[in-house]
């Protein structure tokens, strides 16, 4: 008994092998996405915390400024972390600025087009008031 031309069966699991591919490269892209977006925020508010810090506290040092981006980066990793805090006026007293500046590694988890991983910098500067 020869088939018919039209029989249809296995169009169902042909059309979700080429679909699928593409959809969970989607997913997998809006994961990766959204991690950057929260690792960048994480970033910048650590950085601003550290520059609060330093505005509050006058004679802070550069070593206490770092610790405190380092504290409130929560969830990045550390070794990937690279702060540098500098006192454009030459000290740290009120009246006086202080620049606080990290960068920080992000490799995506899923690397699906073989892009290397991005580096996000953050940076904060304010008067010391007290």
């Amino acid at each position: 008994m020869m088939r018919r031309l039209t029989d249809h069966r296995g169009q169902s699991l042909v059309e979700f092998a080429v679909v699928a591919p593409v959809f969970l490269m989607i997913v997998l892209g809006l994961v990766d996405g959204a991690r950057a977006v929260w690792h960048y925020n994480t970033l910048a508010q650590a950085t601003r915390e550290g520059t609060r810090y330093a505005i509050v506290r006058s004679g802070a040092t550069a070593s206490q400024i770092e610790s405190v981006v380092r504290e409130h980066a929560s969830g990045l990793d550390q070794n990937d972390l690279t702060v540098t805090v500098s006192f454009p006026d030459g000290d740290s007293k009120p009246g006086d600025r202080v620049d606080v500046r990290a960068s920080y590694r992000f490799d995506p988890l899923f690397d699906l087009v073989g892009l290397p991983g991005i580096t996000m910098t953050s940076s904060s500067r304010m008067t010391i008031q007290h």
